[in-house]
């Protein structure tokens, strides 16, 4: 397609300007998107509709709103990102290429002062402010900005209402791909989008290797654009208002958080130089154990695959990785050091939690739906902040000499050795423990040198990270499984019971591994469980087939997370597979009381899916428990048996050291037993 610039003997023309808008099975915002086109006050626009092959041709409806536009339709769907770089073939003579999608409508002035900013600033790529396509006074984006590890940090709150707060013409470091003004001659340099990043990551990309080729990026907030977030709401595919659709629209959004997981990996591996690289990897390791981890124990299976998926697709196509770095270095003019400039300081997700808006969706709109949301909102905050950072400061008074010093070699707090040390034990099969016996080493020497190695090799450290750190995982385990009951402050009132159940604070007295981890995963075992039992129960009731589905059935994918969780902690103590079981019982009396037993025989199905999982990801270390030494050293630990065991009454009220004695011991099991 050829732009003939208009002839002007007297005046320059303004610079021709192609909107390129790729759409795929448009719904009814596509007309609103080209009439806004169409009702541009720009002289010089010519409009590039390119149809990445949707099931109806869309060329009849784009000629009824817009008959000066151009369509290309497309074989089959490439994504949009090479949708999108087919317009650099096309379109020739064109100063500026304005990449929109098929569901944002630009206010009537928008290219206008997004070219006019563009020349008085010398921008590369420029966006406008994009606001909500149903309440326009409500802003969806105003620029946006990554930290290191390339995690997005948005440059508004969510929800946030348009008070002119944003207006300044300023430097970011990307800009929305909904509406992306683009130099045509530095799109042509960089080579478009990067097809292996869509969705969801493929104009951050862009933008970012804009900087690295000496381009300024900005965001012309004057320039306004209604955003209809199509796809990432699920909207596109009809997703509707019934509780199956919404399911649905729940599981599309977390495909889209798993995308994103996986295109900042290679963001990461290709942007930045070796040298940034050696400093930034270990970083980006470490922040996603620690989300792998989070991820698993919630539950969000889609998020911990891509955290895996991601490094696997770096590996598996490196040479694809070297060939995108040999490209980004072709183009480099500008060090890290400069593009650091404009990244946020720290881990986004962090600073994000730390300031509570990881679910900042859902806050604003149950701001939105009533006052007394807000007031309710803001005491919960408060108190939770105060509950919170009460236990911090107990446990920080309380774990001050280990948090300084070393800590204690006693019992299974023993120095670990190094990293070598530990790989040789866990591979020789050889175990060096007493005179030493040919046995299956136990995993947790994997895992262990595997810790020790991100933190290059020191051992030590990451022993005391993990020993450390199992007491705050377990609280806020408590939290959010108390939190899930619909009663005011129901996370409060378990956070403080969970906290002064006496089993951690004697365990770090004693060494002991296993109580501390029985007492980290507990919740989290709950939470999957009732997970895994309620979800089966809406599917046998509502079966999506018309089939009939047993009532006992549980829903594999919880029972595989249990699994998952399990394998990890009983590396270290192997204790807790029988703990699940017991809490599952638990569960199974609990449920016959409330007359609900198919609750609880699903629950037992997915603790006991999750054990047998367990044992096989174990083995064949975990076939040495099928011996009766082994399984007692397993179930009661070394130097202990069931002669020594505690009394029932102890067990009841978690006694194991001096707390946790009568009468304050039995507090939570008299506060437990009175609803029934």
């Amino acid at each position: 397609m050829d732009v003939d610039p208009s002839a002007e003997p007297e005046l320059a023309a303004p610079p021709p300007v192609v909107a390129v808008v790729v759409t795929h099975d448009p719904g009814d915002w596509f007309d609103s998107a080209l009439a806004a086109l169409s009702a541009q006050d720009y002289e010089n626009l010519s409009v590039l509709v390119i149809d990445a092959a949707s099931d109806v041709d869309p060329t009849s409806r784009v000629a009824a709103v817009a008959p000066e536009a151009f369509v290309r339709r497309l074989a089959a769907d490439p994504g949009w990102a090479r949708a999108a770089n087919e317009a650099l073939g096309m379109v020739q003579g064109a100063s500026y290429l304005l990449f929109c999608h098929d569901d944002a409508a630009l206010a009537p002035d928008a290219v206008r002062l997004l070219v006019e900013e563009a020349y008085r600033s010398n921008a590369g790529v420029i966006g406008p402010k994009l606001v909500d396509w149903d309440d326009h006074f409500r802003i969806t984006s105003a620029g946006l900005t990554i930290d290191k590890t390339g995690v997005v940090a948005p440059l508004i709150d969510p929800g946030e209402l348009d008070q002119e707060q944003h207006d300044a013409v300023r430097d970011v470091f990307a800009v929305d791909g909904a509406v992306m003004l683009v130099r045509a001659d530095l799109a042509i340099t960089l080579g478009g989008f990067e097809p292996k990043l869509w969705p969801h990551g493929e104009d951050i990309d862009f933008c970012w290797r804009a900087q690295i080729a000496g381009a300024r990026v900005m965001a012309a907030p004057a320039a306004r654009a209604s955003h209809r977030e199509a796809t990432v709401g699920g909207y596109r595919s009809g997703m509707g208002g019934d509780d199956r659709e919404k399911r649905d629209i729940a599981r599309h959004r977390d495909e889209v958080r798993a995308a994103e997981v996986r295109h900042r990996i290679r963001m990461v591996f290709t942007n930045y130089t070796p040298m940034h690289l050696v400093r930034i990897v270990p970083q980006v390791i470490i922040v996603q154990l620690g989300e792998l981890v989070y991820a698993l124990l919630a539950g969000r299976r889609r998020v911990a695959a891509s955290v895996v998926g991601g490094w696997y697709d770096v590996l598996r196509d490196i040479r694809g990785v070297r060939e995108s770095r040999k490209r980004v270095n072709a183009t480099r003019l500008l060090p890290d050091s400069e593009i650091r400039r404009l990244q946020t300081r720290g881990f986004a997700r962090i600073n994000r939690f730390i300031r509570g808006q990881l679910h900042g969706e859902d806050r604003a709109r149950a701001f939105a739906e009533s006052g007394a949301g807000l007031l309710k909102e803001i005491a919960g905050s408060r108190s939770a902040l105060i509950a919170w950072g009460a236990v911090a400061l107990v446990l920080l008074v309380g774990t001050r000499g280990l948090l300084s010093g070393n800590l204690p070699a006693v019992g299974q707090f023993a120095p670990s050795p190094a990293v070598g040390s530990l790989f040789r034990q866990f591979f020789s099969g050889w175990r060096l423990t007493g005179l030493g016996a040919e046995s299956p080493a136990p995993p947790a020497l994997a895992f262990l040198g595997f810790a020790g190695a991100i933190l290059f090799g020191a051992v030590g450290a990451a022993q005391k990270v993990l020993i450390l750190g199992l007491v705050p995982l377990g609280l806020f385990g408590a939290f959010r499984l108390a939190r899930s009951v619909e009663v005011p402050r129901a996370g409060l009132v378990g956070l403080a019971a969970y906290a002064v159940v006496p089993l951690p604070y004697a365990s770090l007295a004693r060494g002991r591994w296993d109580g501390l981890i029985a007492y980290a995963v507990a919740p989290w075992l709950l939470a999957r469980m009732r997970a895994g039992a309620e979800g089966m129960g809406e599917r046998a009731a509502e079966p999506a087939d018309g089939r009939h589905r047993a009532p006992f059935l549980f829903e594999w994918r919880s029972g595989l997370g249990v699994a998952l969780m399990l394998g990890v902690a009983a590396a270290f103590a192997p204790g807790v597979l029988a703990m699940t079981l017991l809490l599952a019982l638990g569960v199974l009396v609990g449920s016959l009381l409330v007359r609900a037993p198919g609750d609880g025989r699903r629950a037992l199905s997915v603790a006991g899916f999750g054990v047998g999982v367990a044992l096989l990801l174990l083995a064949p270390w975990s076939l040495t428990m099928l011996h009766p030494d082994g399984l007692s050293h397993a179930l009661f630990g070394p130097g202990l048996s069931p002669s020594r065991a505690l009394s029932f009454g102890a067990a009841l009220r978690l006694e194991t050291g001096r707390l946790g004695g009568a009468p304050f011991g039995w507090a939570l099991l008299v506060a437990a037993a009175l609803p029934l």
